[in-house]
């Protein structure tokens, strides 16, 4: 019998992508505020009794539910803790009283936020990196992972956090050149889900999740005064592509999001990095 995993957000674009991937090996339970391809359900994160149904029956939860950073300034703080924090909440006591295994959390790179502040180079971004949210986006992200350490710590519910990079549909200019150091595709976000599902673990644990970026440790000063060079030396074929549509490309980067904790423990290995993101165009 297949192991039921519930999905909230799963009309969204990570949730359909991860009910995409995982719907031959898993029972699918999608629930979101709208209709789409795996939603059976429709109804909000806020409302306890619905979630605790919900839950009943079910294996694992992969929560990406979530008001997001293009939402501050089009929602309230309350509409943000009422989502991201008490939706969270409610998932978790939810799983702890109906005995749900495992507990995957999408949280965002977001939230290491002034962390990432710095006029002399870039910021080599590690899970280590204090988080110091410039914004009620990176607040609630924050309190909801320690939401989720706590009902491991407390409840012995297996609960992982996934901080995820810029995935989402913008101009393809700036997607392209986030690909290098800052974003990633969108399978590999649902891989990335997979991976953390099928892997067992004995502590909380937090990871990055992006591409692979084309930069070291030792370019950080480099991109932060003269990102041209190093991307001619690295991926000329970008400054082609970017010529030849009349685009400006950006002469500082101010961060690089590294990956080597999820490639070390859940062997994680993206598969569509800036190299397979031109190939495409």
């Amino acid at each position: 019998m297949k192991k039921t995993i519930l999905v909230t957000g799963s009309s969204g674009h990570s949730g359909t992508q991860i009910s995409e991937l995982l719907k031959d090996a898993y029972e699918i339970v999608g629930v979101d505020l709208i209709e789409g391809k795996f939603t059976q359900h429709i109804g909000s994160l806020t409302d306890k009794t619905f979630i605790h149904a919900l839950t009943k029956g079910v294996d694992a939860i992969i929560h990406t539910a979530s008001l997001h950073a293009p939402h501050v300034g089009e929602f309230s703080r309350k509409d943000f803790i009422d989502t991201n924090i008490v939706g969270t909440l409610n998932l978790l006591e939810a799983s702890v009283d109906n005995q749900v295994k495992k507990f995957i959390y999408t949280s965002t790179t977001s939230l290491y936020g002034e962390s990432m502040e710095s006029e002399e180079q870039a910021v080599w971004v590690t899970e280590e990196l204090p988080t110091i949210p410039r914004d009620i986006y990176d607040i609630t992200k924050i309190a909801a992972e320690g939401l989720c350490r706590d009902f491991f710590d407390k409840n012995g519910l297996q609960t992982t956090v996934l901080r995820v990079s810029r995935f989402w549909n913008e101009p393809l200019q700036d997607r392209i050149f986030y690909r290098m150091y800052r974003g990633l595709d969108v399978r590999d976000v649902a891989y990335a889900h997979q991976l953390a599902i099928e892997k067992q673990f004995d502590k909380f644990d937090v990871f990055n999740i992006s591409a692979q970026s084309i930069f070291s440790k030792d370019d950080l000063v480099d991109l932060r005064q003269n990102a041209i060079g190093l991307i001619q030396q690295r991926v000329p074929e970008l400054l082609t592509y970017f010529g030849s549509k009349n685009w400006t490309v950006p002469e500082s980067i101010d961060r690089v999001y590294v990956i080597d904790k999820a490639k070390r423990v859940l062997g994680y290995q993206p598969r569509f990095n800036i190299q397979e993101m031109l190939a495409e165009l």
